[in-house]
């Protein structure tokens, strides 16, 4: 069984993913929370791969909210970014948590642009920088 830790956190033009080392406490984290999950009970909770994968999914949608809201540790998590936190997620579920519209027009933005400004290739955390001769 293997994980892809390779998970978009920050949105583009800046992306950065799990593996940026502005994140390496929260992949530390993540490794954690899937090798302690494995654990007999009472400590774990997961027994299938589909519910790790689960588990994973949702520490990073937390890791990209608290990104989103400019706190950079789990240790800035005070009981008020919670009531944030929950209000958010009750009043849309994940799709709450994220301004996924305006992520996705900024995209849509830049190959537009790319069509029309002459700029060339845009970069994606896949891709990385445009390959330039």
């Amino acid at each position: 069984m293997s994980f892809d830790f390779d998970k978009a956190i920050t949105p583009w033009p800046n992306a950065k993913s799990l593996l940026h080392a502005d994140f390496e406490a929260d992949l530390i984290t993540a490794k954690l929370l899937i090798y302690y999950s494995l654990k007999p009970k009472p400590l774990g909770w997961n027994a299938a791969v589909l519910s790790l994968q689960q588990t994973l999914r949702a520490y990073v949608y937390l890791v990209r909210w608290r990104a989103e809201n400019g706190l950079t540790s789990n240790s800035l998590l005070t009981p008020e970014w919670f009531d944030v936190f929950d209000r958010g997620l009750k009043k849309d579920g994940r799709d709450g948590l994220l301004p996924f519209a305006s992520r996705a027009v900024s995209v849509f933005e830049a190959y537009d642009c790319q069509a029309t400004c002459k700029t060339g290739p845009v970069a994606t955390p896949k891709t990385g920088p445009p390959f330039r001769p």
